[in-house]
């Protein structure tokens, strides 16, 4: 009896073993055949001028803000917001456009601009149009908790505020430049915050405080914050892409796939760095 378990628990971690091989096998394929299959592949952004800026805060204390009167609603501004208005627009869209631009062309794709357009119009083969359809700076305000349990049901609490910000894009997808309706409307979120680390000390006399420390956002990271964006949506565009040739190879497939740019082979994206598909 022994002897046949050990000989089932023996087969079966071959089989793991087989199947974790063939998948990496697999995966190395697609990896491979996707960077050739690549060089055909046509891609062009087109912007958008306009920065929208939210803030989160005023939209939660001034629901009526839309109503108030200019004065009003700059006093309202100056006083609720922080970073919208330390760096420029213009300024923060051409880091955004660069980043994004920058990082694409990293891969074997063919990148166009909205200043190329009549050069990729003239191109043969898959091509895909991502235009921004719209780019948003977003301002809020969080709470970050902090507790510890004490003897029966007591607990010590302590909440501080963050600020947080956000740069949330949202793409229309198209598939040729003939096309007028949108084949996917797709969303991408990226966010920085203040930073605080915290806990509960026991002192000498028994007694408990609270001691942390934070580093807060500047407005040198707004800008960082759209460089990162500007890569991050680079490489969602790519697994999005290479998505799609994943799934002409098997059908059946319903995941989504990555293509790491640095790295140049296959990764499986987390949820929340994948974009959120709207259409």
């Amino acid at each position: 009896m022994k002897q046949l378990l050990y000989k089932f628990v023996k087969l079966s971690t071959l089989f793991v073993v087989f199947l974790f091989l063939t998948s990496c096998t697999v995966e190395n394929q697609l990896s491979k055949d996707f960077e050739k299959h690549s060089d055909s592949v046509s891609v062009l952004i087109v912007g958008s001028s306009h920065l929208q800026k939210v803030s989160a805060v005023i939209q939660k204390l001034y629901p009526q803000y839309s109503d108030l009167s200019p004065e009003l609603k700059d006093t309202v501004w100056k006083h609720q917001t922080k970073f919208l208005d330390s760096v420029g627009d213009s300024l923060i869209l051409e880091s955004y456009y660069k980043s994004i631009v920058e990082q694409l062309k990293k891969t074997n794709l063919k990148i166009y601009t909205d200043k190329q357009v009549d050069e990729f119009v003239k191109q043969s083969g898959e091509k895909w149009i991502f235009r921004v359809a719209q780019i948003q700076l977003e301002e809020d305000k969080q709470k970050v908790d902090f507790s510890k349990e004490m003897r029966g049901e007591e607990e010590l609490y302590k909440d501080m505020e963050i600020e947080v910000l956000s740069i949330n894009t949202w793409f229309e997808v198209f598939k040729s430049e003939n096309d007028t309706t949108p084949f996917n409307l797709v969303y991408g979120q990226h966010t920085v915050s203040d930073e605080v680390k915290g806990r509960f000390f026991e002192t000498l006399d028994g007694k408990y405080e609270f001691r942390y420390s934070r580093t807060d956002l500047t407005k040198e990271d707004v800008l960082k914050l759209t460089t990162l964006s500007g890569a991050k949506n680079a490489q969602q565009i790519v697994d999005y892409i290479f998505t799609k040739y994943v799934r002409l190879v098997y059908p059946e497939s319903e995941s989504v796939y990555g293509f790491n740019i640095e790295g140049k082979k296959f990764y499986k994206p987390a949820e929340n760095d994948q974009f959120n598909v709207i259409n």
